[in-house]
């Protein structure tokens, strides 16, 4: 069976950061049910921003590679947006990035040296932390879910949304045609 799932209870910690009066944001960080040999890696941190006034569903969002605390503010922008039109978001940091980084590494750098076995189980690990994000989110009683993915992460999302039916609309901007040309091998 392709990246193999079982739905369970997900043990989160959810820890409000600030609110305004459109919006609050939380950290929300849970395990990783894909486990690495780097421990930084093994925790899924998130960010929720909830609307006061929510209109919509839920989405799941989901960075590129080498994402970094620059890009987050860009990210940052464009989710208030969302948000502000009554969407909730969850912001999921991709294995291997961010405060998931290997001591001593930059961002995303450990993905972008692995061979070809390994990226198999770099996005197994991505798409089975988007899907316990949902477990997640169903237990705080959300419901209607989309995702947007952007570059790396427009392709662990569209992985998601074909292996889980809870997902019923997707996004998904600016990603590699193929993993190949994400290698450099593509003619």
């Amino acid at each position: 069976m392709i990246y193999p799932y079982v739905k369970s209870k997900v043990r989160a910690t959810k820890r409000l950061l600030y609110e305004n009066n459109n919006y609050s944001v939380f950290d929300v960080r849970f395990p990783s049910r894909y486990k690495t040999d780097v421990k930084e890696n093994n925790t899924v941190y998130s960010k929720l921003y909830t609307p006061k006034q929510k209109k919509h569903g839920s989405i799941i969002f989901v960075h590129g590679l080498g994402f970094n605390f620059f890009h987050k503010i860009i990210y940052r922008k464009f989710m208030e947006e969302l948000v502000k039109k009554g969407f909730e978001i969850i912001f999921i940091t991709m294995p291997y990035h961010l405060e998931r980084t290997p001591p001593g590494e930059k961002s995303g750098r450990t993905f972008a040296r692995l061979d070809a076995k390994l990226t198999l189980y770099f996005f197994e690990q991505a798409v089975l932390d988007i899907r316990t994000a949902i477990d997640w989110l169903e237990q705080e009683k959300r419901r209607n879910f989309s995702i947007i993915g952007i570059s790396l992460g427009g392709i662990a999302a569209t992985i998601a949304m074909a292996l889980d039916r809870r997902i019923k609309k997707a996004s998904s901007c600016s990603q590699e045609a193929t993993i190949r040309s994400f290698y450099g091998t593509a003619h």
